[in-house]
């Protein structure tokens, strides 16, 4: 069955009309047809000449449709400078070495377009101690693999699967198929905006954030150089990255309605000016304080981390009117297996940006986003995002510095300095008493607050085995992946199986034993 794609030498996959600025003109592949066997054998990690190259009999083919074609067109050189790109694409897509192909399929969905990227699946199924990923084009399984339960257990993970199931098959555009189109701006005025903090007000009908100081407008600046790394990191084939983060795109001046109010406006204006005296184009670059960020449909159901579980401070508190405000919301509370996806994705998050040099530095649970949902078959989603990225390192040389930061954050209670640390489990426990003479419940709210910055700690609490040590559990797991890395140094095989190690302790942390072994596998 041939499968109709469309891409250029410059696409990702994920943003295909992006290009890069090469000084060499990219070659369009419109309407290119490739047989789905072809396609899963570069999906499933087949060498270049196994899954590019043509038979005789396709290559006479060509020749001949070439020659009662237009004089200029080469069939068959287009068909396998074409195979050759599209094999770069997709097996790029999470790293040369990445076993997964979850990853590559989604690539392939991107480049079928929106229209049929549904289309594309991949079952997971387990059978007699084996595991298997089989894709699926249209409803028609093309090739299905042996996996290991390593990479099993990773996709189980990746594609937000919730109940255990024999066989899973989900739509590898799950969460993307039911996003909102990007709201228009026409009828934004400065109204709209009730919601948000101190630094950014927010719009829930488009998504739109309102930047109140420099502050915010600092994070729209990081965040939009962020954006343009991630699609620099699509195009080397690292586009695993796109599954977990979540970023501001921050909106021209020239794009926003005048209903808005911008400070930049004067700017935009002189760069208009400019561009007229000058045939440039600066007027597009100059950006608003405003930015604009992804909506899902009312059948995904979206929230902070810290607003689906229950505060661990508040529900232990003797006063009943404490402990209530630290319950949560029926519609947002996460059962243990909703927990448990959440956790071992949490894993998966910080191997994805270790591996692409992203130190997100400040990942509390009010910047770890949960959206929760049904699949076409009527199986409960769960899929965990970040967010807020202000605080971010990446790249080559910033990440070095801080590449441990995010483990040592969930595991070990760490902040991105000791003074940081000290001042988030010592001194402010220790300054905040909450006593009966506090009416207001002002000190154990304050305390409340701190619980935030233990996702992890939070989501595994201490059941199981009486006596067991949570805490010091989530310490060994940290210690050790950082010293399985350490000693991994750029050996991609030994870092993923340093964070298979410490995935599956966080699983085996919700069974019900008094202490768990981490093993390392470096």
């Amino acid at each position: 069955m041939p499968v109709t794609l469309n891409f250029t030498s410059t696409s990702a996959g994920y943003n295909p009309s992006e290009t890069q600025t090469t000084g060499e003109a990219p070659k369009s592949y419109s309407n290119f047809k490739v047989n789905d066997q072809r396609l899963a054998k570069m999906v499933f990690g087949d060498s270049e000449s196994e899954a590019t190259s043509l038979t005789k009999w396709n290559k006479f083919s060509l020749r001949v449709k070439s020659l009662f074609g237009p004089s200029s067109s080469n069939l068959l050189d287009r068909k396998e400078s074409g195979m050759k790109v599209l094999h770069n694409l997709i097996s790029q897509a999470n790293g040369k070495n990445d076993a997964n192909c979850l990853d590559r399929l989604k690539v392939l969905a991107n480049l079928a377009g929106p229209e049929h990227g549904a289309q594309f699946k991949l079952q997971l199924s387990e059978n007699k101690g084996k595991y298997f990923a089989e894709m699926f084009i249209d409803g028609v399984g093309i090739t299905k693999k042996e996996v290991s339960s390593a990479h099993f257990r990773q996709m189980k993970a990746q594609i937000g699967q919730v109940e255990e199931r024999p066989s899973i098959l989900r739509s590898v555009k799950a969460l993307e198929n039911h996003k909102k189109e990007t709201a228009k701006l026409d009828t934004l005025s400065n109204n709209n905006f009730k919601g948000g903090g101190v630094n950014k007000k927010f719009d829930g009908s488009t998504g739109v954030l309102k930047g109140m100081n420099d502050t915010a407008m600092e994070d729209f600046a990081l965040e939009a150089d962020l954006l343009k790394y991630k699609g620099t990191l699509s195009k080397e084939g690292n586009g695993a990255l796109e599954r977990y983060i979540s970023l501001q795109e921050q909106i021209p001046v020239k794009e926003l309605p005048n209903g808005l109010d911008s400070k930049q406006r004067a700017k935009f204006d002189a760069a208009l000016k400019h561009d007229e005296q000058h045939g440039t184009n600066t007027a597009a670059e100059v950006m608003s304080e405003y930015a604009q960020v992804s909506m899902y449909k009312k059948d995904v159901k979206s929230k902070e981390l810290d607003e689906c579980l229950p505060n661990p401070v508040l529900s232990a508190s003797s006063d009943p009117r404490i402990r209530d405000k630290g319950k949560v919301d029926e519609k947002y509370a996460l059962s243990t297996p909703e927990k448990k996806a959440v956790a071992t994705q949490m894993v998966d998050m910080l191997r994805v940006m270790y591996n692409n040099k992203v130190s997100h530095r400040d990942l509390h649970s009010h910047n770890l986003l949960v959206h929760r949902f049904e699949d076409e078959n009527g199986e409960p989603v769960t899929m965990l995002k970040a967010i807020d990225f202000g605080r971010a390192k990446y790249g080559e040389e910033d990440f070095e510095a801080h590449k441990f930061e995010d483990i040592r954050y969930i595991f070990n209670r760490e902040g991105a300095s000791k003074l940081e640390t000290f001042a988030r489990n010592t001194a402010m426990p220790a300054l905040i008493n909450p006593t009966d003479t506090d009416p207001k419940h002002e000190q154990t709210e304050l305390q409340a607050k701190l619980a935030k910055h233990y996702p992890m700690h939070n989501l595994i609490p201490t059941q199981g085995g009486v006596g067991r040590n949570t805490e010091m559990l989530l310490a060994n797991i940290g210690d050790t992946l950082v010293s399985d890395l350490t000693a991994a140094g750029s050996d991609q095989q030994k870092i993923d199986a340093a964070f298979f190690a410490a995935s599956q302790a966080v699983e085996n942390a919700f069974s019900d034993t008094r202490s768990i072994n981490v093993t390392s596998l470096v």
